[in-house]
């Protein structure tokens, strides 16, 4: 008999019944644990193999995950290499004594006062610590450091450049007797093979002889240590053609030929393995034996991983640090497309070989053996390279494309659709430090001019620090200026004046183009005549400008400084020079100074022009003021004037009030002593006069005289305005 199922409780309103209450069927699970479900496990192992059949999956080209993989590797280690045009340099044990970039890098800094005092600084303290400090006044006297002295008379080109750099003169003036100067002693002690005695003229004895000379040994090994410089002197690697830096190195091979590389177009940045390429053809090179082995090495692969990746393992989340699902692409970006679908699809096929390669090493893989899961070993070909051919009759190669890119592979001299699968580490330093530009040489073209130019726009300022160019330029035009000897010109009242070229700053050193060989076209400095108005007797050499940085004064006299027009390119070029420290392996500080390229501007005006035909401007001190005018007393006549007012003129002559300058006789006749030309007014002196006229100074016998310029050769009696002596034109 069954049961009657019993109502549910119901409630009518407004009419309608609704129903309050009911059950529902849950899931509860036989256990709180939840491992197996976890596990994913497949109940119907059949059906889904079924599946994978119909859909065609086993046809794919997918093979087992690689568990063993042996790589055979040929390791070898850099032992030769050559600078420039100098000779092969050999060396022994795993490491060069210091970095590579240091030795290809290191240029001579410029020898400035502040490295001068360093070293005759380092030369008192080494005589201090033993009891040669009674010498210190010997060698004071024969390596004096001091400032350039003024001159007496004239001007004097070398303390010119000395006022450009105030601090540093300055500070040679308050050492002056007392600092030695420690280059000019170095450079005596390499000449006289260390004999120090010999060099200050010390009363040597053999016991100060000895001392002296140990004492110069180790001066000498402290500054080898404290800068790294070029070896045979010169610029070493750096080309001056080519703007950049140049070298070889080499390392032995099992093949018995040494594998040579080349950087020809290092720009003084870091130096990594795609700074070179492989030169076939370099000779001179041995082969050393014992030095590049052969190994097999057994690993696990591991799958490769980077932030965002997607992870391969159940219920483990990615790190929303990184989100590559966010990346948007448009139809036509194959790049982020390209690079979505590898990480999406084709993540989980590449996998990772950990092998340590030591610094100064050439590797090449040889041969890659995995072994997958399934038991199957396969051969791993370098990507672009594969010996496996197509079953056809054409038996076209499956993957052959040396023109294909690859990282870490080296391209091939004269070449660069080939590359050559080896791995270069070479032995450099990791991050050095680079301080701010010593010297800062901008090379920029001027289509107006058809030149080159370089703009020195950092120099040394005396102390290992850089300043301002264009200022020092400047200083040294203000200070030649000054110089101007006070001897009045001839009268000029012409009102346009002929220019035959505008003068340049002097920290613009032109380069001008000539034809090379073939079509080609080569930059040679050139030299720019240094122009100062009423400065005319220059001493021998002065009369044109120098570089003052040590990039444009690489090749000596008479040497041609010659560029590479292509090393200039239309954008311009910067070349920056600074030191550079970095620690060494063996924990030895390493110091030098070195170039790099950057970019510059890609146009420039040196405000040159030629043939100009401008007016005539008065060189005065009345000019400078801007005040054209002299205006004295009534009643007075020029012997009787004490002291006159000087008055701006406009345009039309006329006395602009409002400004006044009082000036005294002997002011006045200064003046007039330096001019070309001076609009004079004199009112209510002499009818003849009264309008104002233009006055110079004219001499007769020993009296001075102001003459109307235009007017009579001789000047009345009341026209005179001496005794003031002038010297005569």
């Amino acid at each position: 008999m069954s049961t009657p199922l019993p109502e549910l409780p119901s409630r009518t309103i407004g009419g309608i019944s609704s129903l309050i209450a009911g059950n529902r069927l849950e899931c509860r699970p036989r256990s709180a644990e939840f491992n197996r479900s976890l596990r994913a496990e497949v109940r119907d192992a059949a059906w889904m193999l079924a599946r994978q059949w119909q859909l065609k999956e086993f046809r794919a080209e997918d093979r087992g995950q690689p568990v063993v993989a042996e790589v055979e590797i040929e390791h070898s280690r850099l032992n030769q290499f050559r600078l420039g045009d100098q000779g092969i340099v050999t060396y022994d044990g795993e490491l060069l004594p210091r970095p590579l970039d240091a030795l290809v890098q290191a240029q001579h800094p410029e020898i400035d006062a502040g490295m001068r005092l360093q070293m005759g600084h380092h030369w008192e303290k080494l005589l201090r610590a033993t009891s040669l400090g009674t010498t210190l006044g010997a060698f004071r006297d024969g390596y004096p450091l001091g400032a350039a002295a003024a001159p007496s008379s004239g001007y004097d080109l070398e303390y010119g450049l000395a006022t450009t750099r105030a601090e540093t003169t300055e500070l040679l003036l308050a050492l002056r007797e007392k600092a030695i100067d420690g280059y000019e002693l170095y450079r005596d002690l390499f000449r006289d093979g260390g004999h120090a005695a010999d060099t200050a003229g010390v009363a040597r004895t053999s016991q100060t002889g000895v001392a002296l000379t140990q004492q110069a040994q180790r001066f000498t090994q402290w500054f080898s240590r404290l800068y790294t410089l070029p070896e045979a002197g010169g610029s070493a690697a750096w080309s001056v053609p080519d703007l950049e830096y140049q070298f070889e190195a080499a390392a032995p091979t099992l093949s018995g030929v040494p594998a040579a590389l080349e950087a020809r177009e290092h720009t003084g940045g870091p130096l990594d393995w795609y700074s070179v390429d492989e030169n076939a053809a370099a000779t001179g090179y041995e082969n050393t034996a014992g030095v590049a082995t052969s190994e097999i090495l057994r690993f696990v692969p591991t799958e490769i991983q980077f932030g965002g990746s997607p992870n391969a393992r159940w219920w483990e989340f990615e790190d929303r640090k990184v989100d590559f699902g966010k990346i948007t692409a448009d139809s036509s970006d194959f790049g982020r497309m390209l690079l979505q679908e590898f990480m999406f699809l084709y993540q989980n096929d590449w996998f990772s070989l950990p092998y340590t390669v030591p610094a100064g090493s050439l590797c090449t893989v040889r041969s890659v053996h995995v072994t997958d899961v399934f038991g199957q070993r396969y051969r791993i070909q370098p990507a672009g390279y594969s010996e496996l051919r197509e079953q056809d009759k054409a038996q076209t190669p499956v993957d052959l494309d040396w023109g294909r890119w690859g990282v870490y592979a080296l391209s091939q001299k004269g070449n660069r659709r080939q590359s050559v699968p080896r791995l270069l580490l070479p032995p450099t330093a990791v991050a050095p430090q680079v301080g701010k530009p010593v010297e800062q040489v901008l090379l920029l073209r001027e289509e107006s001019t058809n030149l080159v130019w370089g703009v020195e726009q950092t120099i040394s300022d005396g102390q290992g620090r850089g300043m301002d160019g264009a200022g020092a330029a400047a200083r040294l035009t203000e200070y030649l200026r000054s110089q101007v000897p006070a001897t009045p010109r001839p009268p000029a009242l012409a009102k346009l004046e002929y220019q035959l070229a505008t003068p340049v700053a002097e920290n613009w050193i032109p380069f001008v183009p000539r034809p090379a060989a073939g079509d080609a076209y080569e930059l040679l400095q050139g030299e720019m005549v240094r122009r100062v108005d009423g400065l005319d007797d220059f001493n021998p050499g002065d009369d044109t400008v120098k570089p003052r940085t040590t990039l444009l004064n690489l090749v000596p006299a008479p040497q041609e400084y010659v560029l590479q027009e292509h090393s200039v390119p239309p954008t311009g070029i910067r070349v920056d020079s600074a030191f550079r420290r970095a620690r060494w392996y063996n924990g030895e500080t390493v110091l030098w100074f070195g170039r790099s390229l950057g970019p510059g501007r890609s146009a420039g005006s040196s405000g040159l022009a030629y043939d100009q035909l401008l007016p005539r401007t008065v060189r005065t001190e009345a000019a400078a003021f801007g005040l054209h005018a002299v205006i004295m007393k009534a009643g007075t006549s020029p012997a009787e004037v004490d002291r006159v007012r000087l008055h701006p003129l406009d345009e039309e002559g006329e006395v602009i009030g409002g400004i006044e300058i009082e000036k005294t006789r002997a002011q006045l006749l200064g003046m007039l002593r330096n001019q070309d030309a001076v609009r004079v007014i004199y009112r209510n002196m002499t009818p003849t006069w009264s309008q104002g006229v233009a006055l110079t100074v004219v001499t007769v016998g020993t009296t001075d005289y102001l003459k109307p310029v235009g007017g009579p050769a001789t000047p009345s009696a009341g026209d005179e305005i001496g005794p003031t002596p002038l010297p005569a034109f």
